[in-house]
């Protein structure tokens, strides 16, 4: 199969300009260095430039350590707080040290490269005089910021021009030449806006681009940095265990949709063949996760998440009962709000003092850190049981009625 079926067929193709990018050699991808660190949003981005790379494509992996500075509005209903250049470095490194090793065989450039070297003049003669204001204003990032009370400031505004340049820069650059950009679905408007840039400043009129789906949590909000129950892929900010976890509690329809996508590295045949055999409780959740804690942590790693995973969960189901009462907590209903729990326990006096402490990662389930307020904790996601712990000292086994 193709590489242009193989990314249609397993769902990994959203928007395109084309029908077929199998005729195009140079592929490349943009990561916001946002955060000190990548995040499970960031694993479709991954597993399709690894698997070009594998394809014998040359793929690029473009940090945006200079629009950074300004901030991309796409999916923010509010202005996003401006980062230090400190912090923008830190992040640089973090990210650049991830993508390394997750993505072998592939460049990795920064935009500040080439973006510092513009002033203000060259911007506006250069890049300002090509891009139609009423184009700008007919971005979905753009109108839905419009439309709301905050409004977006020009900073955000100009954030898509920096995006194109990056694109039409690259495309022109003699020892990149790029062909074909990818990005996120959120991302369509801005890699359309290069494509029309080059065109306009470099007369080049054979760039193609695809995105794909966002990876989006069950509620429909997506995997991110700064949305509730982020899922990192740096172990310093994850364990590999806490990864394995999030897996492995996926509900079926969330893994029936990821499995095809994420492990682009298997065959088709593969995946037909997991997905009919693999039907008991949280079997396909479990090979997912296996998959996923092996690609981002590798063999080690893995090893160890499933000797952690099977004495937690031997401990659960086989020794709850030599915990003492003060230990467990009972919940004689089928689910209990996280909030609901804090209280209950005397961890917090109120519910406003159970959000700040979410809010400050105060709480694991797990050994996954917990920042999402509006969890619920149930029996059909924690059949088992779950511990929760409150910063070192304090932590409850939750376990449900039968």
């Amino acid at each position: 199969m193709s590489i242009t079926a193989t990314l249609k067929s397993r769902g990994l193709i959203k928007d395109s300009t084309c029908d077929s990018f199998d005729d195009k050699d140079r592929f490349y991808v943009g990561f916001d260095p946002t955060a000190d660190g990548l995040h499970v949003g960031s694993l479709l981005p991954i597993v399709i430039s690894r698997f070009l790379v594998s394809q014998n494509k040359q793929v690029t992996l473009l940090i945006g350590t200079a629009t950074a500075k300004i901030g991309d509005p796409s999916g923010k209903s509010k202005e996003r707080s401006l980062l230090s250049q400190e912090q923008i470095e830190t992040n640089h490194k973090a990210v650049q040290a991830s993508l390394t090793k997750l993505v072998p065989g592939a460049t990795i450039v920064a935009n500040h490269s080439w973006i510092n070297q513009l002033s203000l003049f060259d911007f506006l003669r250069t890049i300002g005089k090509h891009v139609s204001v009423k184009k700008l204003l007919n971005m979905d990032s753009v109108k839905s910021r419009m439309d709301s009370e905050q409004g977006i400031s020009f900073t955000e505004f100009s954030y898509s021009l920096f995006q194109a340049f990056d694109f039409a820069w690259l495309a022109n650059e003699p020892s990149k030449r790029m062909e074909v950009q990818f990005g996120g679905s959120d991302q369509w408007g801005n890699i359309l806006a290069g494509i029309d840039l080059a065109s306009k400043m470099f007369e080049i009129n054979n760039l193609q681009a695809f995105t794909f789906p966002l990876l989006t949590k069950q509620d429909g909000t997506k995997f991110g940095k700064t949305e509730s129950g982020a899922v990192w892929l740096d172990k310093n900010k994850l364990t590999p265990f806490g990864l394995f976890q999030f897996f492995v509690r996926l509900t079926d329809e969330e893994t029936k949709e990821l499995f095809p996508k994420l492990c682009l590295h298997l065959s088709d045949e593969t995946i037909k063949q997991k997905q009919e055999t693999l039907k008991g409780p949280r079997e396909l959740q479990t090979f997912l996760a296996k998959e996923m804690v092996n690609l981002v942590h590798g063999s080690e790693e893995l090893k160890e998440a499933e000797n952690q995973t099977k004495l937690v969960f031997e401990t659960k189901s086989n020794d709850s009962s030599s915990l003492t009462e003060e230990q467990i907590f009972v919940c004689k209903q089928q689910s209990i709000e996280l909030m609901k729990f804090i209280v209950e326990v005397g961890w917090c006096k109120s519910n406003n003092e159970a959000r700040r402490l979410v809010d400050a990662g105060g709480i694991r389930i797990d050994d996954v850190t917990c920042i999402d307020q509006k969890i619920l904790l149930s029996k059909e996601t924690h059949p088992q049981g779950c511990w929760i712990v409150k910063g070192k000292k304090h932590k409850k086994f939750l376990k449900f009625n039968d």
